[in-house]
């Protein structure tokens, strides 16, 4: 199951997830073209989502109440342009601060056997999940993975992982560099360069003593691991 926001809403990306196996639910900006279909599943009327939420009057909306707050919903079967049939859902919510419903959201799902409850519930999980990607870039500095294979980035974030659990519960609560705002990634690339000069200053001082270079990097291999 793949949940994205309406900008990354394209046909082509959706037809490449649900190609490869993968239901999609995510929003749709108010100008997409859709089909409407009659009880036998034929197109009838060709508009944008923003035209049908429009036409839409009180009966037409379901009541729901998802994570404290309330939403109203309507549900339909439709074909969207370049991909296929889909569940739409259009949907507001309640606003207590202004009392009164806020504009229309536009929602798709492409499993067109899911219910309205169903897709919005998947779809209010995209912040959650969008906070959580903003954490793993500015925070672990993601970002800076240059390895593009996916086992390669599993492999650099469970280790960057690692080593800010690490940091934060136990080696850097001492630590003078460790502040509100110092971010996990930077605490790990203070710590390595700090481990790296320690390592200069090593070979250096050993070296000025005459030890063979073979027992320095004996000494190094076992301070590593």
């Amino acid at each position: 199951m793949f949940v994205w926001d309406l900008w990354y809403s394209a046909h082509w990306l959706i037809t490449s997830a649900v190609d490869r196996g993968f239901e999609v639910v995510c929003g749709l900006r108010y100008n997409r073209i859709i089909w409407l279909l009659n009880q036998e599943g034929y197109i009838v009327e060709k508009l944008n989502v923003k035209e049908l939420g429009e036409l839409l009057n009180e009966n037409d909306w379901l009541d729901l109440r998802l994570k404290g707050n309330d939403y109203r919903v309507a549900s339909f079967e439709v074909v969207l342009k370049d991909v296929g049939h889909i569940r739409l859902l259009i949907s507001r919510q309640w606003l207590p601060a202004k009392q009164k419903w806020s504009k229309c959201n536009y929602l798709m799902g492409t499993d067109l056997s899911m219910s309205p409850c169903e897709i919005l519930s998947l779809y209010l999980l995209r912040w959650p999940i969008e906070a959580g990607h903003r954490f793993l870039k500015q925070k672990l500095a993601l970002g800076t993975c240059r390895v593009r294979s996916q086992t390669g980035q599993e492999s650099f974030l469970v280790l960057i992982l690692l080593a800010a659990s690490y940091l934060a519960l136990c080696g850097c609560r001492d630590s003078a560099l460790y502040t509100q705002s110092a971010s996990p990634y930077r605490l790990i690339a203070t710590y390595r360069t700090a481990f790296e000069r320690a390592q200069i200053t090593y070979v250096y001082t050993q070296a000025q003593h005459n030890v063979p270079l073979k027992e320095i990097l004996e000494d190094l291999r076992l301070a590593c691991t």
